[in-house]
């Protein structure tokens, strides 16, 4: 809500610049997380190179110029993906800072997205997991870590407005570590109290299972509300772009009363969005675009070619 009216979120998620991932680069295999693709970098030129590359990298792969783009657009949200261990080595909030304040320029809320917390909530190249383990959900120091992190967070932004709410955990725990499903509810639980405890007023977004698929988690919301200020997150690849395929996820909305949205959608072409984005409106679904930019490609708004000789940096990741 804004100004007592309901605000639809468009807009798209900014893939592959706080947590680069192997495939945007077109690495794969052995060079699929940003741990690899940094320990890559820092093998073949050395660390003094390295430092200044990602320092480069971090200042030119999304800019203010980005956000006028989406925003001349018609755009109104980013969802910005973070990697808990750069929030720990600071490398992080510079850049954040630098997008609330773009988005404030232009009229673009930005969703902080905790898309890697330490430890990893997937096992898998997504949250930059270091042994292919949900070690968030196996250690509690990294579970303390992220009570931690969140509690930075919204001590840091609970007065800006233009931040439109915290996406507490990204894609939490597929089907194939599923015996710690008991586990992701108390954790939402205790990261809400810990952000509410600082800051009341920003919106909490919680993410289901298995990729942000299985709402089965949130039937004891009916009995036992997590938040009053809160939205439901699910993500849609690679199935019909139609409404029974999330069917599920607005009648689960419906009976909690809360609103809906649709964190990520993308990574398949052109006729596929054009029958999904404009369905999720139709029906009061918010919604953002995974990802943004990547290179060489013809899926995503924004593209870039691969830089000459990149097929010699190719063949150092097998």
């Amino acid at each position: 809500m804004r100004d007592g009216k309901p605000v639809l979120l468009r807009g798209f998620g900014l893939g592959g610049w706080l947590l680069p991932e192997g495939y945007m680069w077109k690495l794969q295999g052995a060079c699929d997380r940003p741990r690899r693709m940094e320990a890559l970098v820092e093998r073949l030129c050395g660390a003094d190179y390295a430092a200044g590359f990602w320092k480069r990298y971090l200042n030119s792969y999304i800019t203010e110029a980005d956000i006028e783009w989406i925003a001349a657009e018609g755009f109104n949200c980013v969802r910005l993906p973070i990697n808990a261990r750069h929030l720990d080595d600071g490398q992080a909030w510079p850049y954040i800072d630098a997008c609330v304040q773009w988005g404030k320029r232009n009229g673009v809320y930005v969703m902080l997205d905790m898309h890697g917390a330490l430890g990893g909530q997937t096992g898998q190249n997504i949250d930059d997991c270091e042994h292919d383990q949900p070690e968030l959900f196996q250690n509690t120091a990294c579970q303390d870590a992220l009570v931690a992190h969140w509690t930075q967070l919204a001590l840091r932004y609970r007065d800006e407005e233009m931040v439109v709410g915290y996406d507490l955990l990204n894609e939490p725990l597929p089907n194939f570590f599923s015996q710690y499903n008991h586990l992701l509810m108390p954790l939402y639980r205790r990261l809400a109290a810990a952000i509410r405890a600082v800051d009341a007023n920003h919106l909490l977004v919680v993410e289901g299972l298995h990729w942000a698929t299985d709402f089965s988690l949130f039937d004891e919301l009916e009995e036992r509300p997590l938040d009053g200020n809160m939205m439901l997150q699910f993500h849609k690849y690679w199935s019909e772009p139609d409404v029974e395929s999330i069917r599920r996820f607005m009648d689960c909305a419906v009976r909690l009363n809360l609103p809906l949205f649709e964190g990520e959608s993308g990574e398949i072409n052109l006729d596929w969005y054009a029958a999904a984005f404009p369905m999720y409106e139709r029906h009061g679904i918010s919604w953002s675009f995974w990802s943004y930019k990547k290179m060489g490609c013809d899926n995503s708004p924004v593209t870039f070619a691969e830089p000459e000789g990149w097929d010699r940096i190719q063949a150092c990741t097998s």
